[in-house]
């Protein structure tokens, strides 16, 4: 039989929001067997050193627990080294380009040498908004109204970035991809675009920066959903969460030790970012904007190729976001043909049959069950379609707990 593919499936304690059958869905993907590819679990990595000289071995085995306890501790046993290794070049990569267009739009070079007023400056921080909330506050005072409108619409700006990334994508779960993630990024490229044709054209600068900062709302919407708020941009938050790991580090606790390697890889490449565009904008000055766009366009087209190639959907549903888990569930095969509700149902009968016959089964039992069945699962995916099924969270599986999870996924 083969292999059942778990790493896609999110619980009830991953995430908040409601209980879909897309996120039930993302549950119970290829739950007996999958055409779809299975990506290496930190089981399968820690595995693979078996085959290896002695010394080599433990030094394989002891990074491979250092790793599996720093990646367990940021998003909890029910990963794969897919997951992780994406997450984290993810972070570095949003990371770099924020620095990038946060030094662009500083540098006072895009904007190609022209004066800057009140209304349209000539040079502007897109990455974090703590001054123009105080810029509104004494404009205000001063009844100097063109800066407090300019300093008002940047801060709107951002937040209509993020309102449009979680309006296209409003059940996104953390660690499940969206399929209107890759059109979501698209959007971001095409305001960085017109960004882009704005300042070549030495059109009033407050335009360009408004378009910036929005796209840096979409950018930072998507990685905030997708990571849990780990991934983010506005470093004055990464910046005090490494202070606080670094003081609890130095008295003994080591608890956020994981987390706070994470954000100092963010810090480091929007620093990155910060020295490119310190080259690039005096290289390519009112045409640095197309670089970004550039990089939003390759984050979109890189989830679509990816969906492709693993998930399984077309290329048009990919491009545009109109796929849905329900249709690459109904593709997946069993032993003897497409997966139906009625064989999940069987599924849980045998196990139950083969064990107490109470009716319920327990973690125990689901996981011999499915042993008992030739299913290649490894505990860790047992553990996650356990607590995916469990309801009620009373340590035990019903059938009509099973049977609500199979009419809401097929």
């Amino acid at each position: 039989m083969d292999e059942i593919k778990m790493d896609e499936i999110k619980t009830p304690n991953d995430s908040t929001g409601d209980t879909s059958s897309q996120e039930f869905l993302t549950r119970a993907v290829a739950t007996v067997g999958s055409g779809l590819p299975h990506p290496p679990s930190m089981d399968e990595e820690f595995g693979s050193a078996i085959n290896m000289d002695k010394p080599e071995r433990k030094a394989s085995q002891a990074k491979s627990k250092r790793l599996h306890a720093g990646a367990s501790k940021l998003f909890g046993d029910d990963y794969n080294l897919t997951e992780f290794y994406f997450v984290v070049f993810a972070a570095c990569l949003i990371a770099l380009n924020s620095g990038f267009v946060n030094g662009t739009t500083m540098s006072g070079y895009l904007i190609g040498g022209v004066a800057g007023t009140s209304r349209n400056p000539d040079s502007q921080m897109v990455a974090g908004f703590a001054g123009s909330y105080t810029n509104t506050a004494t404009a205000l005072q001063e009844h100097q109204w063109e800066r407090y409108s300019y300093n008002l619409c940047l801060i709107l700006s951002y937040m209509f970035g993020s309102f449009i990334a979680a309006m296209i994508c409003p059940h996104a779960k953390p660690y499940v991809i969206e399929p209107k993630y890759g059109p979501t990024f698209m959007i971001g490229g095409t305001f960085l675009l017109a960004a882009s044709f704005l300042a070549i054209n030495e059109l009033p600068s407050r335009y360009i920066f408004f378009l910036v900062t929005a796209s840096n709302g979409i950018q930072n919407g998507i990685a905030s959903i997708y990571s849990a708020n780990l991934i983010r941009c506005t470093l004055t938050g990464a910046t005090t969460d490494i202070a606080i790991v670094i003081a609890q580090a130095i008295n003994g606790n080591y608890k956020g030790f994981a987390r706070g390697c994470v954000l100092s890889l963010i810090v480091f490449f929007f620093w990155l970012g910060g020295i490119l565009a310190f080259w690039g904008v005096r290289e390519f000055t009112t045409y640095t904007l197309l670089i970004n766009a550039g990089l939003f366009y390759m984050c979109g087209f890189t989830l679509v190729f990816y969906l492709v190639k693993e998930v399984g959907v077309s290329f048009h549903d990919a491009l545009f976001g109109t796929w849905h888990w329900k249709k690459v569930l109904k593709k997946l095969d069993t032993a003897d043909g497409d997966l139906t509700k009625e064989k999940l149902i069987q599924i849980f009968d045998d196990i139950d049959a083969a064990g107490d016959g109470s009716g319920d089964i327990d973690l125990d039992e689901l996981v011999f069950g499915l042993k008992k069945a030739e299913v290649m699962m490894k505990d860790h995916q047992a553990r996650k379609l356990f607590r995916a099924a469990d309801e009620n969270g009373d340590g035990v599986i019903s059938r009509e707990e099973w049977e609500s999870l199979a009419n809401k996924v097929l």
